[in-house]
């Protein structure tokens, strides 16, 4: 062959490689499909599309079952709370927290499940902390719930005049406080557990002072999660089976910036385009890797959005490059197909 052609043929080769890895940054492999109702803001997602979290309507804060189409099917109001926040869901129950009259509720906050079936609410206050590991419980959240029932969440602990998070888990109806702690002084830290998979491994966060650090539990081991540079906060969200995690950072770099992490020694991936919304959250995370939140726009207020992944459908760039590389190639092999007569 020519060198002219092997350039050429080099040349075509490059421009499918191109094609084939595309130009575009990670927060374009996903389909968007945003919420129609105002203000709705996504926390969690099951297996099977459906989509809970909450939506403020007619002055009141209410939790909501939706799907991935962006519709909100049913509405959600823990009786006697002034707010209610639906935060994970599985085939047959809502989780989530509300908010009460502090003359009920001394924090305020209650957890609750929604069965889907009777469509009756059980509040949960966590009081196995009391009777298990002697504190003086003043509230609690559920924050997630995994296909076998099992759930996690996180307790308040009056301390000094501030109401300490306590992280728990509830496997098997074992109750067990998870807290995440200096390994050399052995305070312990404000902590949040918000995400159970199916094989119990655990994700959350932490204060440190008034830092917020991400942490994993995997196979029973704590791992705290390093921070970008830039970032000198995570938020840790949900994670899936396959140790996908959601969360948003913030810090010099990073202004509420939502990312996706693959597993604790993974780096975060901001979804969204630096600068494209205000600010950006990412909430819940299926086994499909299929994310909700919600972003932060200053024409339209808080918007809720549904993130798909796009798969191998590649960019309209990637479909120009791999079409010039095409070309080139076919160009090369009809030229050579003359010369060979």
């Amino acid at each position: 062959m020519k060198r002219s052609g092997l350039k050429k043929v080099l040349l075509g080769l490059t421009l499918m490689t191109l094609g084939c890895l595309g130009t575009s940054p990670a927060w374009a492999a996903y389909n968007l499909t945003w919420y129609t109702t105002p203000y709705a803001q996504p926390f969690g997602i099951n297996n099977s599309g459906e989509v809970v979290g909450g939506v403020p309507i007619n002055g009141l804060s209410q939790g909501f079952i939706g799907d991935t189409s962006g519709a909100i099917n049913t509405y959600l109001t823990a009786p006697g709370a002034t707010t209610t926040w639906a935060e994970g869901i599985n085939k047959n129950t809502v989780v989530g927290w509300s908010i009460y009259d502090e003359a009920v509720v001394p924090t305020g906050y209650r957890g609750f499940f929604y069965d889907r079936n009777t469509a009756t609410y059980t509040m949960y206050d966590a009081k196995e902390a009391e009777t298990k590991y002697g504190y003086t419980v003043t509230g609690a959240t559920i924050d997630a719930i995994n296909d076998n029932g099992d759930f996690v969440g996180h307790f308040f602990v009056e301390d000094g005049g501030l109401n300490i998070h306590h992280g728990y888990t509830n496997i098997g109806g074992v109750f067990t406080e998870v807290n995440a702690s200096d390994p050399l002084t052995g305070i312990i830290y404000s902590t949040d557990v918000d995400a159970l998979t199916n094989i119990n491994d655990i994700s959350g966060h932490y204060k440190d002072g008034d830092l917020t650090r991400g942490f994993m539990r995997l196979n029973g081991v704590m791992t705290n999660i390093p921070l970008p540079a830039g970032a000198d906060e995570m938020e840790l969200e949900r994670m899936n089976t396959i140790h996908q995690a959601v969360g948003y950072l913030n810090g010099s770099g990073y202004q509420n910036a939502a990312f996706i992490l693959d597993g604790p020694n993974g780096v975060p991936t901001q979804l969204f385009a630096p600068g494209m919304y205000m600010a950006t959250f990412a909430e819940g995370i299926n086994d499909s890797g299929v994310i909700v939140g919600y972003v932060y726009d200053s024409a339209v207020g808080y918007r809720g959005y549904i993130a798909t992944p796009s798969g191998a459908v590649p960019e309209p760039s990637t479909f120009l490059l791999t079409g010039a590389g095409i070309v080139a190639l076919g160009f090369l092999a009809r030229r050579r197909n003359r010369t060979s007569r």
